[in-house]
Parts: C-alpha cells; sequence; structure tokens
C-alpha cells in the first residue's frame, strides 16, 4: 500500500508531501469528469504518464512536476508540502 505523506526534498530543503491529498483532488476531479485518467493528467501537466505515476505512487520528481501536477488538480504546492524542521544539532539547523 503506498504511503500516504512521504518525505521529499526540494532546492537542499526537506518537506512532508501529502499524497493522500493529491490522490483523493486526482479522483475528485475524475468523479467530476474533469479528468478521465493518469494519462489525461500527463497531458494536460505537460509530463509523461510515468512521470505523474511516479509521483503520485511515492511523490518523486522535481519541483517543476509537481507544481505541474497539483496546478491541474487545483491546489497548489503550499496545501501539500509541510517544511520538516531540522533538530538544533542537525546538519543544517540553526547554529548559535
Amino acid at each position: 500500500m503506498a504511503e500516504s505523506r512521504v518525505r521529499v526534498t526540494y532546492y537542499r530543503e526537506q518537506f512532508w508531501l501529502d499524497l493522500g491529498r493529491v490522490r483523493r483532488a486526482l479522483v475528485l476531479k475524475q468523479c467530476d469528469g474533469e479528468l478521465q485518467t493518469i494519462q489525461h493528467l500527463a497531458d494536460e501537466a505537460n509530463v509523461s504518464r510515468t512521470t505523474a505515476t511516479r509521483f503520485l505512487r511515492a511523490g518523486r520528481g522535481s519541483v517543476g512536476t509537481a507544481r505541474a501536477l497539483v496546478d491541474r488538480l487545483g491546489l497548489k504546492l503550499s496545501d501539500i508540502l509541510e517544511p520538516i524542521e531540522a533538530s538544533p544539532g542537525a546538519r543544517g539547523g540553526q547554529s548559535t
């Protein structure tokens, strides 16, 4: 079973990506008749079906790919991304 939330890195920053919300948006667009298939979503987002499937399964892909797909689904990246805060002692954390 696919995860509903996965860790992704964009521009060296880590985020939680809410794939469950993305998938629900896809199902609703399909139910409304706006999208028929993953291929249709991919075509409208100007990415390959394979790329769209990879993103929907595991959140893999560039930030540009993510933006193109979620825009077509009526979402924004800020709707599905949550920054992962680095612990103070972790690499990339705040220094004193």
